[in-house]
């Protein structure tokens, strides 16, 4: 105690803090065994002092021996008049250390931060030290131990179910085929928590945002998993002007669009009368983004096929139009136009284009989709205007011969479009 006494008043005097930090550091060093009040008044003022130099200096070792301090006092003396505010300076202290160079220093504060949560686990600024250690504990499970700890209706509560989210969210990314599902659920338990406690927090309105969108992405890559493309649906919309949205927006307009060609294949109608209008939905909501040039070109390609697999014939004709207008007379964009020509029964108009696309493939010997979809095409017209039959053979003699050049006539959606034909 007197040495204590004796280096607060020398500190009083700036140019004495070093004389008193010795002083304190010696008078420590002469008393060993069990830490004593007096000695644990010794290593607060000590630490006060070495952090103070910290301040100013920047002396290596000094934050590190300050941090040794404090958490001394924690572990041997809880009964110490100011232990409360020591585990709030150690706690402040690890995790500042966490981002200093050297992995001894990250190593003192992760096991301080450990003792604290031990001796101190109804601090103030427990949950805090839950979190940072979640971040840099390697386990999944302690990390989910950690944060299902941090108390609620807290603002560190919301931060906290966010971070289950992206644990659940990893879960599910190294699950197998058979495992998605239940992993996919479990994460949307997560996320009604989390969007809960969200809520509750108090945040900033835009801390908010932010957090609720970050959670909401990772709830859609579940949504899709367990095919549940209305509710992703309508979660997008609600998160669409936020950060991150351009990512998350990709990946739900390739899946739509997955799911809607394999409904094509499997010939289910109901499937893709159910999946086109959402399809067209997450393309709209998509082009709303700030897109690059490629990708807004690539959605409104698929926001033309959406348009087409709805029936909504007009629409896709005049996005076709604007697409050949932007980008020229690819080849893509011809079969669009000459499929909604076809779908408006304007087959005078379709046929010629058709037979742009297929003409120079077959010359190349490319038998390419493009080129079985304009033959498909080309068929499908041929067989609307036979009503008297006088094109029968014609359709029959080019059957014959696709199928010479591929007997799966390019695939299970055009060879059935063309087979119809016959």
């Amino acid at each position: 105690l007197v040495a204590a006494a004796r280096a607060r008043a020398m500190a009083r005097d700036p140019a004495r803090r070093d004389e008193a930090i010795a002083l304190l550091d010696r008078t420590l060093a002469e008393h060993t065994g069990a830490l004593s009040l007096a000695g644990a008044e010794a290593n607060w003022r000590l630490a006060a002092l070495l952090l103070d130099r910290v301040r100013e200096t920047e002396r290596a070792g000094d934050a590190r021996r300050a941090l040794d301090c404090l958490v001394a006092i924690v572990r041997e003396r809880p009964d110490f008049p100011d232990a409360d505010a020591a585990a709030g300076a150690a706690g402040q202290l690890a995790r500042s250390l966490l981002d200093a160079p050297g992995a001894p220093a990250r190593a003192d504060a992760l096991d301080a931060l450990a003792l604290l949560l031990d001796r101190r686990p109804d601090h103030p600024d427990a949950d805090r030290w839950r979190i940072t250690l979640s971040e840099r504990t390697e386990s999944p499970e302690a990390r989910a131990a950690l944060l299902a700890a941090v108390r609620p209706g807290t603002l560190e509560r919301a931060y906290a179910e966010a971070r289950l989210v992206d644990l659940a969210h990893d879960t599910l990314t190294e699950a197998t085929a058979d495992a998605r599902p239940g992993a996919a659920e479990a994460l949307l338990e997560r996320f009604d928590s989390a969007r809960a406690s969200i809520a509750r927090a108090g945040l900033p309105p835009e801390e908010s945002r932010a957090l609720r969108a970050r959670v909401g992405a990772l709830a859609i890559d579940a949504m899709l998993v367990l095919e549940r493309e209305d509710s992703a649906l309508g979660l997008a919309r609600s998160i669409a002007d936020t950060p991150g949205a351009g990512a998350w927006s990709g990946a739900l307009v390739a899946h739509l669009r997955r799911r809607l060609d394999s409904a094509r294949e499997r010939a289910d109608d109901a499937a893709a009368a159910r999946l086109a209008p959402l399809l067209e939905d997450a393309c709209r909501l998509r082009l709303d983004l700030d897109l690059s040039p490629d990708q807004r070109e690539r959605t409104r390609i698929v926001l033309a096929g959406a348009l087409l697999a709805a029936a909504r014939c007009d629409d896709a004709l005049a996005l076709a139009d604007d697409l050949l207008a932007d980008l020229g007379r690819r080849e893509d964009l011809l079969l669009l136009r000459a499929d909604a020509l076809r779908c408006l029964e304007r087959d005078s108009e379709a046929f010629p284009l058709y037979r742009e696309v297929a003409q120079p493939l077959e010359a190349r010997g490319a038998h390419t989709p493009a080129f079985w979809q304009a033959w498909a095409g080309m068929l499908e017209i041929l067989a609307r205007q036979n009503t008297d039959g006088s094109r029968t053979e014609t359709i029959r003699r080019e059957i014959t011969r696709l199928r010479a050049l591929d007997e799966d006539l390019g695939g299970p959606v055009t060879r059935r479009r063309i087979e119809a034909a016959n």
